[in-house]
């Protein structure tokens, strides 16, 4: 039986996608059983995390940006580790480094977490037994962003808590300059900022003050 689904959400094939796939193959050594999801339509973000989100049925489900590359060996094990031992916690996040010369540490048995109000969508480590009726919010203005906050803001409301490993430390790369975005087919800072009032808007609309304070 599968115990990790691991979904790549993308709206289009790029040279990204292959190098995450890459980063997992090469250093994903467990004796958990995973497989990869790579969820990729012309649609949303919103859309397709949603999307992958039914098709998924193991127990566990980690959700990675597509410019997302591991870098420690035991990364998977870990946080399915804290999800099992942790009742607690519903979704859990990883730090990053915007650089690969970095230097990142290993992992040893001597894991702790951070309580935080969401984490972003760049790594999120899902218990489906817990939030069985998490929805990824397809009404979200824009093609990006939020999307996590909301799961995040779901995951909460149901009683579990938001976390990081710190110990777990995956590289994405920053690419805040709209020539790269461009060149990459990803959404562009200036429509990014466009979206965000829209997008501000509806959270306070859905959430209220449960919003604000994870924002503050």
């Amino acid at each position: 039986m599968t115990e990790v689904e691991i979904v790549i959400y993308t709206h289009r094939w790029s040279a990204l996608q292959v190098e995450a796939i890459t980063s997992i193959a090469l250093r994903t050594m467990s004796n958990i059983k995973y497989s990869i999801i790579v969820q990729q339509e012309p649609v949303s973000a919103h859309e397709n995390m949603a999307r992958a989100w039914k098709r998924v049925s193991a127990p566990y489900v980690v959700y990675l940006d597509e410019d997302v590359q591991v870098l420690q060996p035991r990364w998977l094990e870990s946080l399915v580790k804290v999800l099992k031992e942790r009742k607690d916690i519903g979704v859990l996040g990883t730090e990053q480094t915007r650089s690969n010369l970095d230097l990142v540490p290993q992992l040893s048995d001597d894991l702790y977490v951070k309580k935080e109000k969401w984490i972003p969508g760049h790594v999120m480590a899902f218990d489906r037994t817990k939030v069985p009726d998490l929805a990824f919010d397809t009404n979200i203005p824009g093609r990006c962003g939020m999307t996590d906050l909301d799961a995040c803001l779901q995951v909460r409301k149901a009683g579990y808590l938001v976390s990081v490993l710190p110990q777990v430390v995956v590289y994405h790369p920053m690419r805040d300059d709209d020539r790269t975005r461009k060149i990459e087919g990803r959404p562009l800072i200036s429509e990014m900022k466009s979206w965000y009032l829209d997008q501000h808007i509806y959270m306070l609309s859905k959430w209220g003050d449960f919003y604000r304070d994870a924002i503050e």
